[in-house]
């Protein structure tokens, strides 16, 4: 017996919004890091919170690999729930969850996890 589709609204769209949100985020980042003025503020930031003239390198590059990455990382999460919730797919359910958890800790995830992890749209994705 085929699984029955379940109607989600919007909640994929919510989903794309997230991911232009965070491409957003990184766009904005992308230019500190790129240009030689900007990658100096965010050294001289540094500086001013006391840190030590020898770790800036690696603290600049710490930043470029957690920050920016943690946006790439969040943004492709949040485009393969949209397309995998629109699709209908297994794994588009379960990096909705996914990205549902995480949203949790802000409390905003919850009422979106709930609703994810209903028994109807569970079997809808073939998760049961």
């Amino acid at each position: 017996m085929p699984a029955p589709k379940v109607d989600l609204g919007l909640l994929p769209w919510c989903y794309a919004a997230g991911a232009i949100f965070f491409l957003l985020l990184l766009a904005q980042d992308l230019p500190y890091v790129l240009s030689p003025a900007g990658r100096s503020l965010l050294i001289a930031q540094m500086a001013r919170s006391g840190l030590p003239p020898s770790m800036e390198d690696s603290a600049l590059i710490t930043y470029v690999l957690v920050v920016m990455g943690g946006e790439l990382v969040a943004a492709a999460i949040h485009a393969a729930a949209f397309y995998g919730l629109r699709w209908h797919r297994r794994w588009g359910w379960l990096a909705a969850v996914v990205v549902a958890c995480f949203w949790s800790l802000l409390i905003v995830g919850i009422p979106v996890l709930v609703r994810l992890v209903n028994r109807e749209v569970r079997q809808a994705f073939g998760v049961e």
